[in-house]
């Protein structure tokens, strides 16, 4: 992913499926490592998915990690300030 966002790639792109960024992804997997460089480059912690879990809600990263039980991922995001008290849209 780094050589990717180096080479220019969108780090904003949402997949026009599901309207879920890379962060997002990243969050719903547990991938720490990869929060780590995709807050790094620019992503937007707080952002917000539109269709999030197949609702009509939007949910930021913080809600991924919890949602799927990734301990790891969810303190990653504490570290780097994610707001703890942003709810769900779609809940």
């Amino acid at each position: 992913m780094k050589k990717a966002l180096d080479g220019g790639a969108d780090l904003h792109f949402e997949d026009p499926e599901d309207d879920w960024a890379a962060l997002h992804l990243a969050a719903k997997y547990g991938d720490a490592a990869m929060i780590s460089v995709l807050l790094k480059a620019g992503a937007d912690l707080e952002g917000r998915q539109k269709n999030a879990l197949g609702g009509d809600g939007a949910d930021t990263p913080l809600h991924m990690a919890s949602y799927h039980g990734h301990l790891e991922a969810i303190e990653a995001l504490l570290a780097l300030k994610a707001k703890r008290d942003v709810l769900s849209l779609g809940r």
